[in-house]
């Protein structure tokens, strides 16, 4: 058996594996993360394709997505998962504890 008759299995081996990665890290982002407890949209949650599609498709109008989705998701919380690692918070009262100072009104 010589090198190129088994490439074929080999490239199949390799597209299973970064296959099973992706749906690996989708699940542990939407199901195992401390962050998948925060409400939002879960494509938001589980890829950074959401923020790419509005930031370049429809000319960088992912800021007035946020905006929408603290209206939707944060009434109570005023927190909404943007991005897999990012959960953005809108409230003064976090700003004041946790910044040291007083925002602007």
């Amino acid at each position: 058996m010589d090198f190129f008759s088994s490439m074929p299995t080999l490239a199949a081996a390799i597209v299973v594996a970064v296959l099973g990665r992706c749906v690996f890290i989708v699940f542990y982002r939407l199901y195992l993360s401390p962050l998948a407890r925060f409400p939002g949209p879960k494509l938001a949650a589980a890829t950074g394709w959401y923020e790419f599609y509005y930031d370049y498709w429809l000319n960088g109008q992912y800021i007035f997505v946020i905006e929408q989705m603290h209206k939707r998701y944060g009434k109570y919380q005023h927190q909404a998962l943007i991005l897999p690692s990012l959960t953005v918070v809108t409230t003064r009262s976090y700003y004041s504890r946790y910044s040291g100072g007083v925002i602007d009104q």
